[in-house]
């Protein structure tokens, strides 16, 4: 391959304490493929026999959580990035799926040829190993944690002897759910439905709901779930012809809704407008384009753009302060917010959102956010 990839190559992770000489002889075992936009590159469960580095695009991780027939994103990779490593080491069925973001062009690196250069290059083998066997504890790590924290966050299970009936109306009620509350002791069965906290039907052996809810609050024992009603945010963001430019009230109107609705699904509504409320009063003195935004959480959520003058690059940097600081404030209560990611899922947005440069300004917000 050019001397071009061997450049490429020095700042991919993976190969940071490989000499030169090591990359060349990589570089030239490097077949490039490409992928279009939703194309699984790899399935979780197949056979692995390679290596992708990412030369250009952006590709989707993502696994399904056992017992719960779930499919959940891991994390997103970009330029740079590589995946479907441990398959040069082991050749286990892979962990997880990949699908491309975007259309993608990649470096594939096969088994086979990594074989026979670790056999007759023992220098390569050190570094390559080492650095894999980290990044595996990392992957391990972050799947476990991810794990935990939908099983747990997203959809709540225990017993009901180790937080009480009362407390799980209360908890339900003050996080504004919309969803229904599963009650289970022995061959009994309750179910809760609640809209935005409030109880809109209960139903329990048939019985009318006050009578229902007095025996209930007597249950010392057995099980609960918590189930959100799942939010589809495709059904409230109108589609807008690729063609079209789209206006950046809109379009934060819409991405702000999005990430919204991630973070109440994470740490509930009332965290929410807690951390809100702090980040909003902190940086308005700073920020008067911020009057013309308004974020409410509680009791629903509602995103208005108010605004009296033309969009600028103070309101969408004013935007990029407030969700990192918001953020910066969950990350110290809320576990496996290190996995939540603030770009957008919707790739007409996403890419709009980098035009702008307002991924860039959320890097740089941080010298904002400082205490």
């Amino acid at each position: 391959m050019a001397g071009r990839s061997v450049d490429n190559l020095k700042k991919v992770p993976l190969f940071t304490n490989i000499s030169i000489g090591e990359l060349e002889l990589i570089a030239e075992k490097l077949e490039p493929v490409s992928f279009k936009l939703n194309d699984i590159i790899i399935k979780e469960g197949d056979a692995g026999n390679c290596l992708y580095i990412i030369n250009r695009g952006e590709v989707t991780v993502s696994a399904t959580v056992p017992e719960e027939n779930e499919e959940i994103i891991l994390t997103r990779l970009y330029e740079g990035d590589y995946f479907g490593e441990m398959a040069l080491i082991t050749g286990e069925p892979r962990s997880a799926t990949v699908r491309a973001s975007t259309d993608v062009n990649l470096w594939k690196l096969d088994k086979t040829d990594f074989d026979n250069l670790i056999m007759h290059n023992p220098e390569i083998t050190l570094s390559l190993t080492h650095m894999l066997s980290q990044r595996l504890k990392d992957s391990n790590r972050k799947i476990e944690q991810r794990e935990r924290f939908f099983k747990s966050q997203i959809t709540p299970k225990g017993q009901i002897d180790e937080i009480g009936v009362f407390n799980l109306l209360k908890y339900v009620e003050e996080n504004s759910l919309t969803g229904r509350l599963y009650l289970m002791k022995d061959d009994k069965k309750a179910l809760f439905y609640y809209e935005k906290g409030q109880l809109s039907r209960l139903d329990y052996q048939g019985k009318d709901e006050d009578d229902a809810l007095d025996e209930l609050l007597q249950w010392e024992t057995g099980s609960f779930k918590i189930e959100p009603k799942i939010y589809e945010i495709m059904d409230q963001i109108q589609s807008v012809p690729a063609h079209k430019k789209i206006q950046p009230a809109k379009l934060f109107d819409k991405y702000l809704t999005e990430k919204f609705m991630e973070f109440i699904k994470i740490a509930g509504a009332r965290n929410i407008q807690i951390a809100l409320n702090r980040s909003s009063h902190k940086f308005e003195p700073y920020f008067k384009v911020s009057k013309g935004i308004r974020i409410q959480i509680a009791p629903s959520l509602v995103i208005k753009m108010n605004l009296s003058e033309e969009w600028t690059d103070k309101h969408t940097l004013y935007i990029a302060v407030l969700m990192r600081d918001i953020v910066r404030s969950l990350e110290r209560d809320v576990v496996g917010l290190d996995l939540w990611s603030p770009r957008s899922s919707l790739p007409l947005y996403d890419s709009a959102l980098k035009d702008i440069q307002f991924y860039d300004y959320y890097e740089q917000a941080v010298d904002f956010i400082r205490d």
